[in-house]
């Protein structure tokens, strides 16, 4: 049975599956959500407008291709939102000053509120303003950091 889309009621409706609950043709399936979305870029703050529905960019292409390249391959996921931390943190320990120095290890992102429980609710870009950037030293010298690390120890031995 061939039924007809219920926004331009002229083309037969798009069910890949023989669902029987889709209700839009093809063509305006694709065009539905194709209203360009606009944000600002989360380090250089410029303006981003992206075509693509399901994929609001967080950062512009420049800064991407600045900051997110290591040599081999861009840095995704985790390692992306934490990255875009640490460059608006300077590359800088907000504790002591030290200042990364490229080829070494990169700094600690800490989460002072929550230490111990799920942390990934940080790694949104919104909540990742929320937390530190730590070299590795000052990172494990925090006290919350210790005592995480005697119960594990302690979890481990029994």
């Amino acid at each position: 049975m061939n039924m007809k889309c219920i926004k331009c009621k002229t083309n037969n409706i798009w069910d890949p599956h023989n669902s029987n609950r889709a209700k839009l043709c093809l063509d305006c399936k694709t065009s539905r959500n194709s209203t360009p979305r606009v944000s600002n870029c989360a380090i250089c703050g410029v303006k981003i407008v992206s075509n693509n529905p399901g994929n609001l960019k967080i950062i512009c292409d420049l800064c991407r291709k600045k900051y997110m390249w290591t040599g081999k391959r861009y840095l995704q996921g985790l390692d992306f939102i934490r990255e875009i931390r640490r460059v608006i943190g300077n590359h800088t320990c907000e504790l002591c000053g030290k200042k990364w120095e490229k080829g070494t290890r990169r700094f600690d992102i800490h989460h002072p509120d929550d230490y111990g429980k799920s942390t990934h609710k940080y790694e949104k870009i919104d909540a990742i303003l929320k937390t530190m950037v730590l070299c590795h030293k000052d990172h494990l010298n925090l006290s919350e950091t210790k005592e995480s690390m005697r119960l594990a120890r302690l979890a481990r031995c029994g």
